[in-house]
Parts: C-alpha cells; structure tokens; sequence
C-alpha cells in the first residue's frame, strides 16, 4: 500500500489503481503481461512492467515496430490514464510514439489515447502519462509503440500504469 502525497498517488512500485477506496493501489490478481519481442535473458522480460521493477523490459537488439506490450487483467479494469516510465538512466530507449488500445477478448483491439513524444516525463514522478479520451473499462490493454526516444539498438520500459 502506498500514501498519498498532495492529493496524488506516489507511484514507485506497484502501478494499477484498482479503484481502492483509501487510495491505496494494487496489482489485480492473475494479471499477465506480454511483449511481442525481449532479449534472450529472462530478467529483461515484461513481467516486472506493472511493479516498475529494474530493469525492466528489453525489446530484442535492433527493434521492428511497431512492439507490443498487452497486458490482460483477467477481468475488466477501470482507467483513465496510462502511465510510462522509462528505464532509469537510459531515456532514450523509451518509447515515443505510443498508441494505447483495448479489447474485451484480445483479438479485436480499438484505439483509446496516443501520444507523439512520450520522451519528456510529464508527471512529477517521473512517468509520461497519458491521459485517455474518457475513462476505459477492459480487459485487455495493449500498448503499440511505434517508435523510441532515439537510441539506436534497443527499447526498454521500467514500468506500465493504468490509473483511474
């Protein structure tokens, strides 16, 4: 459980508001998260995405885009905000252009937010945040990045939010 600090919630860890009502935020139980490519070593997986957990998530060297990350909750979540955070140390391996899409059964997917140049956190915490249209109940969440903030070889994420 995290406190609140100035009427917002201190993200350093766990990053999905599941609608606690003491503002506490929390992992939904059976939540699973994929990429569509990782480096070979099973450290750099997307596993540790929704705990903001060092290192984070690799793309494979060299990245096509778009890449993926989906996440599925196991049952339908609230949200009306998406949140970034880059590798620590390394901004330009983030993404930069994200398109955020849901899906009630992860096969049909519609388009719910974008951003243009996620480089540049926007949050006070560090985070790029992107605010959705209106608020989004899913599933299934699935980020399509489209391209990083520069670097040449490589796409890393330390951690994915979705707050309400």
């Amino acid at each position: 459980m995290l406190k609140k600090v100035s009427g917002s919630v201190l993200v350093i860890a766990v990053c999905i508001l599941a609608g606690c009502s003491d503002g506490s935020v929390s992992k939904p139980p059976n939540t699973i998260v994929t990429a569509s490519s990782q480096q070979d070593n099973s450290d750099l997986g997307p596993q540790g995405l929704l705990l903001a957990k060092a290192p984070g998530w690799h793309s494979q060297s060299s990245p096509s885009y778009p890449q993926f990350i989906t996440v599925d909750f196991g049952a339908a979540q609230s949200m009306r905000r998406i949140g970034l955070l880059p590798q620590v140390g390394q901004p330009s391996r983030g993404p930069k252009a994200v398109t955020i899409e849901v899906s009630e059964d992860g096969k049909s997917w519609r388009s719910v937010g974008n951003a243009v140049d996620a480089c540049v956190p926007n949050a006070v915490d560090g985070w790029f945040d992107i605010n959705l249209s209106s608020e989004v109940t899913s599933r299934y969440l699935r980020l399509r990045i489209l391209s990083n903030c520069g670097a040449p070889d490589l796409l890393t994420l330390q951690g994915l939010r979705a707050a309400f």
